[in-house]
């Protein structure tokens, strides 16, 4: 295999000239001391116009940074075949439209059946040595957009856009009654609840969460609603949905019932967009709807009508 990773270059134009290595990769790049110090010590991990230099260098107009990190594997993850739904792949990032039911990575009672396992497998096919690395987190019963980062410094650039509010996320949930209002903001803390730790409630002293949203369609007795993420909190969607009143349609641990017979929380995440961590660019990347949410918008969609329907077809059950 080969023992880098596609390097990172960097022309260093007059803005740049007379600046240290160091300065012009945390100005440009935004590479975080700790991955620094990582890179330093590579070998060729920072090269200048092809030689090994020191991240003190002093670099002049027309030069060319290149910037090495190692192959790593994910040794500790076991490679299992799997149907994965890839929406873009380049030598930073791989996209999926990640399937409901699926667990995210490999966890205690949770070793297979992963998307983890799934990408290993992948990438092991391909002949490819990658660490997995998810870039946001995607609850199990929750479809749709997810992107995993190929290497250290996609990691923690995709990373901090998170921190910094500028990725945006976008889903489409299905809710229990009518949300009156066509759009707003719920601006509420999340913190754990204190009989059980696996649920989430509002909590004055929780962290800072907020969400907005904005109705497409209202059906008899539920909602179709877009919701944008500011925060990014454990359950987010679930919880202020709920705290409005309108709990998500198949949700178990938050909705009262489940007259639809759904399977799983009526939730999305349709669109992510960030800035591409090496080519520079806003990317957006829409993942389809999967076919138990076009069911579900149908039997509603039915109801609206005043067609006497309110059990999904189909046998997709939820495994408790």
């Amino acid at each position: 295999m080969s023992e880098y990773y596609k390097p990172i270059f960097v022309d260093i134009t007059a803005a740049e000239d007379g600046m240290q290595v160091k300065k012009v990769l945390s100005s440009q790049l935004g590479i975080s001391r700790r991955l620094l110090t990582k890179i330093k010590v590579t070998p060729r991990g920072i090269e200048v116009n092809g030689e090994r230099q020191h991240v003190n260098y002093v670099v002049q107009k027309g030069d060319v940074i290149a910037v090495r990190m190692l192959e790593e594997d994910s040794d500790y993850i076991q490679p299992e075949r799997m149907d994965i739904d890839i929406l873009y792949e380049d030598d930073t990032i791989l996209v999926l439209n990640k399937q409901a039911g699926v667990v995210v990575h490999p966890t205690t009672g949770h070793h297979t059946g992963t998307l983890g396992n799934g990408v290993v497998y992948y990438w092991q096919q391909k002949g490819e040595h990658y660490r997995y690395r998810p870039a946001h987190r995607l609850d199990q019963y929750t479809s749709g957009v997810f992107v995993i980062a190929k290497n250290p410094y996609a990691h923690q650039n995709i990373a901090k856009q998170m921190e910094e509010g500028t990725v945006n996320k976008q889903y489409i949930a299905f809710v229990h009654g009518n949300v009156e209002t066509s759009h707003g903001t719920v601006n509420a803390p999340i913190g754990r609840d204190d009989e059980d730790t696996h649920l989430r409630v509002v909590r004055e002293d929780g962290y800072d969460a907020r969400t907005h949203y904005e109705v497409q369609t209202r059906y008899e007795g539920a909602t179709l609603v877009r919701c944008w993420l500011e925060t990014g909190r454990t359950h987010q969607i679930r919880v202020h949905m709920k705290h409005l009143g309108h709990p998500l349609i198949g949700d178990a641990m938050y909705a009262p019932s489940n007259v639809y017979a759904f399977s799983r929380q009526a939730l999305h995440a349709e669109t992510l967009s960030f800035q591409h961590p090496t080519l520079k660019e806003r990317c957006e990347f829409t993942a389809p709807w999967p076919e138990d949410l076009h069911q579900l918008q149908h039997i509603l969609s039915d109801k609206k009508d005043g067609t006497n329907t309110n059990k999904l077809n189909g046998s997709h059950k939820r495994k408790e």
